[in-house]
C-alpha cells in the first residue's frame, strides 16, 4: 500500500513504526529504510517490547514498550484466539498502549507508519503537523478505520485512545483495533481528524455514507490539497 498526497515536508514530527511479540521482518526492515532516506531531518523509531526485537540501522531509534496495566487489562478481555500471529489481535491494540507511553517520554507528536506502508518524498508531514489537537486517520466505512497512518498530536489524545481501546475490549472481547478507531471517531468526533480516502461527492460511497463522514472527507481534501 502506498501512501502519497501533497508535498509538504516538516521536521518536527517523530516518525515511529511498532512492532510488537516477534522478530523483525525484511520487509519492514526496507521499509524502515526507505522512510530513513526520505525523511533525514526526522526522528524515526522502532518500537518492540522487547530488546532482542531490536535492529540496528544508522539513522534508526528504539524504544521498548514495557507491558503496562493496558497490555495487561486488554490481553484478559480479549477473546480472540492468543495462538493466532504471535496474539495478533491484542499486538493491534497494544500499539496504541506503546505509543501513549513512547508519548509520555519522548516529546513531540507522532505520525505512526503501519509496517507493509510506503510512504513516498511528497508525503505531506508539515501539513500533519498542523493538526495540533487531534489525531488523524482514515476511515473506511461505517465500522472501520484504519492505522495505516496515524497521526497523534499530543500524549494527552495517545492516552485518551489507549484508554478508549482497554474499555471496548472490556465491553466486547472480539473487537479490534479497526472497530474500535471507527468507535473513536464516533464517541469523539471532535477529537478525529479524517484523513481523505476519496472524493468528498456521495455519488462515490454506499448510500449509507453519512453527511458528517463526508463533511470530515471534503475537509481533509481541502486541508491536504
Amino acid at each position: 500500500m502506498t501512501i502519497s498526497f501533497g508535498n509538504n515536508q516538516g521536521a518536527g514530527s517523530n516518525i515511529v513504526f511498532v512492532h510488537l511479540n516477534s522478530k523483525v521482518p525484511r520487509y519492514l526492515i526496507l521499509n524502515i529504510k526507505s522512510v530513513i532516506r526520505r525523511f533525514p531531518s526526522h526522528k524515526i523509531y522502532l518500537i518492540t517490547n522487547s530488546k532482542k526485537f531490536q535492529i540496528n540501522l544508522k539513522g534508526l531509534e528504539s524504544f521498548t514498550y514495557k507491558h503496562d496495566n493496558f497490555w495487561f487489562e486488554a490481553e484478559e478481555f480479549l477473546s480472540h484466539p492468543r495462538e493466532f500471529r504471535s496474539n495478533f489481535w491484542l499486538i493491534s491494540l497494544a500499539r496504541f498502549f506503546a505509543i501513549a507511553q513512547f508519548m509520555k517520554q519522548i516529546p513531540g507528536p507522532v505520525l505512526h507508519i503501519e509496517s507493509d506502508v510506503v510512504i513516498s518524498d511528497d508525503f505531506p508531514i508539515a501539513k500533519f503537523e498542523g493538526l495540533t489537537e487531534y489525531i488523524a486517520y482514515p476511515i473506511v466505512s461505517q465500522l472501520r478505520g484504519i492505522a495505516s497512518t496515524i497521526y497523534f498530536s499530543s500524549p494527552e489524545l495517545a492516552h485518551k485512545l489507549a484508554l478508549f481501546c482497554v474499555n471496548q475490549a472490556r465491553e466486547n472481547g472480539s473487537t479490534s483495533d479497526m472497530l474500535i478507531l471507527r468507535r473513536f471517531y464516533d464517541r469523539f468526533p471532535e477529537d478525529v481528524y479524517l484523513l481523505p480516502i476519496g472524493p468528498s461527492s456521495q455519488f462515490a460511497y454506499h448510500d449509507t455514507a453519512d453527511i458528517h463522514f463526508l463533511n470530515g472527507i471534503k475537509k481533509g481534501l481541502k486541508y491536504f490539497n
